[in-house]
């Protein structure tokens, strides 16, 4: 089970807790970035972490689908065996996602996109990446981080000031596949539900009111 967490400060205190218990040597693995674009690859937008603090044993997860379809973005599994070529080089990371089901994971590449004017198309800018191996920790991760991904089970922590972001809960709660796979630290409020206003005023327009 995943923690999603509404501030990012509280999902890295879990994560970091749960890795200390490790008893193994941690690897520190940082990314590669086109340096003439760092302010366009920032912590909050880096698809993956700029630094990757791993052990064996270590709970990770996906956070791309893979264009083999060995794994997809959101499965979780855990570190078998960090492979290196040299000191300080990673070949490699082994993950067991289930029994007898380990996939060898290397660095993948992500591209910022810009519009082509002439053709109307995103397109990669080639020129502007980012290179990190397709993991992060996953005792804990931010609702932000976690869009677009679905969980069997997720335990959902909005913190003690609650949300702070339109849609944030009900993307919180939508991760799951099923209700009974979903549990909550606390009672919702109705403070955590913020709705947009522009949403609210489209509403009320075709309602009539």
């Amino acid at each position: 089970m995943v923690c999603l967490c509404a501030r990012r400060v509280d999902a890295q205190h879990i994560n970091q807790t749960e890795l200390d218990k490790l008893p193994q040597p941690t690897y520190r693995i940082p990314a590669f970035q086109s340096s003439r674009y760092d302010n366009d690859w920032k912590e909050s937008n880096c698809p993956a972490p700029k630094v990757l603090h791993l052990k064996i044993g270590a709970k990770v997860m996906f956070v791309r689908n893979d264009e083999e379809k060995r794994f997809v973005n959101g499965m979780i599994g855990y570190v078998k065996s960090i492979n290196c070529v040299k000191e300080n080089t990673i070949k490699s990371i082994s993950v067991e996602i289930s029994p007898n089901y380990i996939v060898d994971v290397h660095c993948c590449t992500w591209y910022k996109m810009i519009l082509n004017k002439k053709t109307g198309r995103q397109e990669a800018d080639l020129g502007n990446f980012f290179c990190q191996f397709p993991l992060q920790l996953a005792w804990a991760t931010t609702i932000h981080k976690a869009q677009g991904m679905t969980f069997d089970s997720a335990y959902v922590d909005m913190g003690e000031k609650g949300a702070f972001s339109i849609g944030q809960t009900y993307v919180a709660l939508s991760r799951v596949r099923r209700i009974e796979g979903l549990w909550l630290k606390k009672p919702l409020q109705e403070t955590d539900i913020l709705d947009n206003p522009a949403v609210t005023a489209f509403y009320k327009k075709i309602k009539g009111e």
